[in-house]
């Protein structure tokens, strides 16, 4: 199955590169997330599939070939389709991975919802959060939220 999943991957990279994804979405008069939207039922059957009775192995090798193709709507199949355990014991990188991803077909903050059930369900294994202080500092490095100010709060 990680077959399909590669080759999922490098047909969809070398549509993208000369915007021939936003061709055919046009052609057919449709947006480029409705587009992508049909191919979201087949991505999820095979990361399902690759993902069964898998080891933590598999979703390391998913996330490099992921990172050819930076799509948000794959890595919200591959959130769902590996154990809470792994995705937990991989959740800083995921949160990068998030952070970074492309969210024109698919809104980052349902990937960091889907990211959050996963520690929910799995929490993270002991000693990779040394200190509150830590977790905190790594959580506002990875997602910065704008301060808000007196002067901010009055202006709008």
């Amino acid at each position: 199955m990680l077959g399909c999943f590669v080759d999922y991957v490098q047909t969809e990279v070398s549509l993208s590169r000369d915007n021939r994804l936003v061709q055919i979405a046009e052609k057919n008069k449709m947006e480029l997330s409705e587009y992508m939207d049909l191919y979201s039922p087949a991505v999820e059957w095979i990361l399902q599939c690759l993902s069964h009775r898998a080891e933590e192995a598999a979703l390391r090798a998913v996330l490099k070939k992921y990172q050819e193709l930076n799509n948000a709507m794959l890595l919200s199949h591959i959130l769902t389709s590996f154990e809470p355990s792994f995705i937990s014991q991989n959740a800083l990188a995921l949160a990068v991975l998030i952070r970074e991803t492309d969210a024109s077909v698919y809104p980052k903050y349902k990937l960091y919802a889907t990211l959050g059930m996963n520690l929910v369900l799995s929490a993270p294994p002991p000693g990779t959060c040394r200190s509150r202080s830590l977790s905190l500092s790594l959580a506002l490095s990875l997602a910065p939220l704008p301060l808000l100010t007196n002067d901010s709060l009055h202006d709008s």
